[in-house]
């Protein structure tokens, strides 16, 4: 008869037989699998080694076509703006680099830069739009219908005051600017010339200005106010996003946006969509536009 011994010696047993077949398994796949380790992670290091070649290579190669970019702007630009009297507004968030290198371009493509303001965060806050207007309300600006109300009317006031249709007189922009100066809405960039009206407008925002929130719609209305007491307009953003994507099809009509105004591209490309929209001809341009540049006839 089997006893329990039995079976105990029997559990025994098989419990030493699978030990003993893991261990010769093991040991038997231990080379294989090591080799198998080895190999793959020699493989990543080596992807990995090649990616980092690569992306070198991409930095150096952007680096050095925004060299040769930054070279080839006066060339692109030169006389395109002769003589033409331009406003330039600056929105919150403009570094004084973008602005330096944008004002720099312009001149040198001819354009005489007649006033330089800066807009400050109030004057887009919504939730201060009711002081905006009774200050507006206030003021009296030849050629801004006194229908108009709120910030509508204050942007018309601004940019009657920036723009030349009407032409105002200086004492009227001294003190439209002054007004809104002193509600802390907007300020004279410091060692820009005494304002005066001009025959095109650029609006310089950053890319996060076209979000299409309220301060992106606040800042379009500027826009198309200033299109309509100069010449034209265009809104200048320092990055890859165009408040275009975000007006309706009665504003895209009115204002040109460019992308990328903080880099050699989208500078070239500020500087002749100003020069057509001068021309009357109106699109969005710039940095990853699908027209980076206005098709303008060139130069004598």
């Amino acid at each position: 008869m089997i006893g329990f011994r039995y079976h105990v010696v029997s559990l025994v047993a098989v419990i030493l037989a699978l030990a003993l077949g893991l261990f010769l398994g093991s040991v038997s796949l231990q080379g294989t699998v090591l080799d198998a380790a080895t190999h793959k992670t020699n493989q990543v290091k080596s992807d990995n080694q090649a990616l980092q070649r690569a992306a070198t290579q991409a930095r150096e190669q952007l680096a050095a076509d925004r060299t040769l970019d930054g070279a080839l702007v006066p060339y692109a630009v030169a006389g395109r703006l002769s003589g033409q009297a331009l406003t330039v507004v600056l929105a919150p968030g403009v570094s004084a680099t973008a602005q330096r290198e944008l004002t720099r371009t312009l001149q040198t493509a001819g354009a005489v830069v007649a006033s330089q303001i800066r807009l400050s965060a109030a004057y887009l806050n919504g939730r201060q739009a009711d002081e905006v207007g009774q200050l507006a309300a206030e003021l009296h600006v030849p050629g801004v219908a006194t229908a108009s109300k709120g910030s509508a009317r204050a942007d018309a006031e601004i940019a009657a005051a920036l723009g030349s249709k009407p032409t105002v007189a200086a004492s009227t922009v001294a003190s439209t600017l002054a007004a809104y100066a002193d509600g802390k809405y907007l300020s004279v960039v410091a060692g820009s010339a005494t304002p005066r009206p001009a025959g095109l407008a650029v609006v310089v925002a950053p890319a996060a200005a076209a979000d299409g929130g309220p301060e992106s719609t606040a800042l379009l209305g500027l826009v198309k106010a200033l299109s309509a007491h100069t010449g034209g307009a265009v809104e200048a953003m320092t990055g890859e996003v165009s408040t275009a994507a975000n007006a309706s099809p009665s504003d895209r009509h009115r204002i040109s946006t460019v992308t990328g105004a903080d880099q050699p591209v989208g500078q070239v490309a500020t500087v002749l969509a100003l020069a057509a929209r001068s021309q009357g001809v109106i699109g969005s341009y710039g940095v990853g536009s699908a027209t980076p540049l206005p098709q303008i006839s060139p130069q004598p």
